[in-house]
């Protein structure tokens, strides 16, 4: 099955330290899939024999932007598409836990870098949220997989973050190296 990723918006929650946007926020949020584009873009998807969509950004599931993924994401299910949202979930209610389950999303990837806040916080910021939304999400049963990106600052404790992940209950846990200028990890045990 083939899997297309597509930037539905360029706008993020929260402030990543090895964020590869260099632009700032008020110019990428014009960079996104509009609702009236939605339908389109999912009969060209599927006609383009794709099976898989990964939806990614900045982030589909950012505050301001949340309910124009929904939309899209109606779109690509209508056209029997297998629907994955990249996301930091930092903003996710009560409500877009229901919100996600009821549209049949098919997994969910939450970024999250550390089991410690304080390492999480420097590197992403907003621990507790994202936290809140694995929980929320896990006790909804929607599939859930996590990616936290090794950095010097993570890569000491990144088996201790596997242990606490599992613990949560999350069962597809992702491990991916930061790209950064001097970043290496050389000397750390990733896991």
């Amino acid at each position: 099955m083939t899997s297309l990723f597509l930037m539905v918006n360029s706008a993020c929650d929260i402030a990543c330290t090895y964020c590869f946007y260099t632009t700032g926020y008020e110019k990428r949020s014009r960079d996104r899939i509009l609702p009236r584009q939605a339908g389109h873009v999912a009969k060209r998807i599927a006609e383009a024999r794709f099976g898989t969509v990964i939806l990614t950004g900045g982030d589909p599931l950012h505050s301001v932007h949340k309910k124009e993924t929904y939309e899209l994401v109606s779109a690509l299910k209508a056209n029997a598409l297998r629907i994955i949202i990249n996301t930091s979930a930092t903003r996710l209610s009560e409500r877009d836990f229901d919100r996600l389950v009821e549209l049949a999303v098919d997994r969910i990837d939450v970024s999250i870098d550390s089991h410690d806040s304080e390492v999480h916080d420097a590197q992403r910021g907003r621990h507790a949220d994202a936290v809140r939304a694995i929980r929320g999400l896990l006790q909804r049963g929607m599939p859930l997989s996590t990616t936290t990106v090794a950095t010097a600052r993570n890569a000491p404790t990144l088996s201790r973050t596997i242990e606490w992940l599992r613990d949560l209950g999350v069962s597809d846990i992702r491990v991916q190296k930061a790209f950064l200028p001097g970043g290496d990890l050389v000397g750390h045990r990733i896991v």
